[in-house]
């Protein structure tokens, strides 16, 4: 019970601080909240309905994406690469190395991503 309370206020907490980041980008000017307007076709009640339905497969996608790229860093930077590090080099230096490959990966990641299309 005790885990479940902790989860919840991670992610409470969590959704919190995005929340406060986008307001303050919307304040800031960088970033415009909006909805869309209904369609200017004669379509109608159909049109309306598409529109709004592909707008909520594109949140739907960007929330997918989003959870998987999340899930895979986690695995990959927190249990699998400081296990493997810390088994060679010691728990702080693990943390250390796996913190700096995490960095550099979110820093260079397009350099990533044109090599990998380059090859295949």
């Amino acid at each position: 019970m005790l885990q479940v309370h902790e989860f919840f206020k991670g992610l409470v907490g969590g959704i919190t601080v995005v929340l406060c980041i986008h307001s303050i980008n919307a304040l800031l000017g960088y970033a415009r909240f909006s909805w869309p307007g209904p369609p200017s076709s004669s379509g109608g009640a159909l049109a309306l309905f598409i529109a709004y339905g592909n707008m909520l497969l594109l949140a739907l996608r960007g929330v997918v994406t989003a959870t998987g790229i999340a899930i895979v860093e986690e695995l990959l930077f927190r249990s699998w690469l400081a296990v493997e590090v810390a088994t060679d080099l010691g728990y702080y230096r693990a943390i250390l190395i796996s913190g700096l490959a995490f960095s550099l990966s979110q820093r260079y990641s397009h350099f990533l991503t044109l090599y990998f299309r380059s090859k295949f």
